[in-house]
């Protein structure tokens, strides 16, 4: 038995510790625009549920970024005075409009409703859906745009350039780098057809609106709680092309607004990113259940093995992708894995009694 748990674990750890370094060598930044040349045209559209602390600091920021095209918001319901923000941002603005999305089925989500709201309104050849914490500086939405066209990609998603205010979000955020980047090899999302070779980060997905709109792509992913994944699945079951990129400041955000907001967020998140139950109860059990009871046989020197590969693979998955220095991201190690899985336990446990909560609304399933 001991044996069966040690090769469990080695493979486990092996497995997670090559796509880390097989990702390190895929080139996943996005890239600089740099010739001189007409670019196709994009709307903003941006899903908005009780953001009322956030909207004043966005809408400075997208009127000095100089961005023309067509903007468009939906108000998923809040219960804040958002929405009256975003009517009074509105205002003398022809080129923004503002939706309100219908009151939630039951058994729905509320952000995929809102984009699939906003989906019929665009008039542009593309579309970027991002979200009211992401920060994209001038150029980078002609980076966006040369890239996606360049790519001949229907989907094109960006994990932002993460920021921290607080330790708790440190302790977070990053762990979702290191589960996408430890099990998915980025080459198969561009590379390979099947449709189960996807990801993308919901913060900032760029559409082909001919292909969006076409396939009605968000109404097919409103009851999924990791709608973002969701839909660069579909894109690929739809014979479309997906592309995902990592990006430098140049797109950043806080995604948190506090250590309790990120460890829900990522809690209503972590279970389904592991494949749901199964998955969540799989990964337990070779890195967790089984370490811990080799720590009783005479094969208890392997976790230091394992734990050293962890180690360096969590270095090389946060490498340029967040603010944290090498040195934070070596020190706070062992408290990643703690908070780690308080957080997956948490998530299991709302996940299997249905209280699992955001913004005010609570999730089903």
């Amino acid at each position: 038995m001991d044996l069966i748990m040690l090769i469990a674990v080695a493979w486990y750890s092996i497995v997670r510790f090559g796509v880390s370094v097989m990702n390190s060598f895929f080139p996943s930044f996005l890239p600089h625009h740099t010739e001189e040349k007409d670019l196709p045209t994009l709307s903003l559209c941006i899903p908005i549920r009780n953001e009322e602390s956030r909207l004043a600091s966005f809408f400075h920021d997208l009127t000095n970024s100089g961005f023309s095209g067509p903007v468009l918001f939906c108000d998923d319901n809040s219960t804040d005075s958002s929405l009256q923000l975003l009517q009074e941002f509105a205002q003398n603005r022809p080129n923004v409009a503002v939706f309100s999305s219908p009151p939630l089925p039951p058994l729905h989500f509320g952000k995929p409703m809102a984009c699939a709201t906003l989906s019929p309104h665009i008039t542009t050849q593309y579309a970027l859906f991002m979200d009211v914490d992401v920060r994209i500086k001038p150029q980078a939405f002609r980076d966006l745009i040369d890239a996606a066209s360049n790519d001949q990609s229907d989907l094109l998603s960006v994990f932002p350039f993460q920021r921290f205010r607080f330790l708790g979000e440190e302790l977070v955020v990053p762990l979702m780098f290191h589960l996408l980047l430890s099990h998915l090899p980025l080459r198969w999302i561009t590379h390979q057809k099947w449709w189960r070779f996807a990801a993308a980060n919901g913060q900032v997905l760029l559409f082909r609106t001919e292909f969006l709109q076409k396939h009605h792509l968000w109404n097919k992913v409103t009851s999924e709680i990791i709608e973002d994944i969701k839909v660069a699945q579909w894109t690929k079951r739809l014979g479309g092309k997906t592309i995902l990129y990592f990006s430098d400041p140049r797109i950043s955000t806080f995604m948190y607004q506090g250590s309790a907001e990120a460890r829900q967020g990522f809690s209503k998140n972590v279970t389904h990113l592991l494949g749901g139950y199964f998955g969540a109860f799989a990964h337990l059990t070779t890195a967790l259940i089984f370490p811990i009871a080799l720590c009783f046989s005479h094969f208890w020197w392997w976790n230091i093995v394992f734990f050293v590969l962890g180690w360096i693979s969590f270095m090389i998955n946060l490498n340029r992708k967040t603010a944290l220095v090498p040195f934070q991201s070596w020190v706070y190690y062992p408290f990643y894995l703690i908070h780690f899985y308080r957080t997956l336990f948490f998530s299991l446990w709302n996940t299997t009694r249905k209280t699992n909560t955001w913004k005010n609304r609570i999730m089903p399933g």
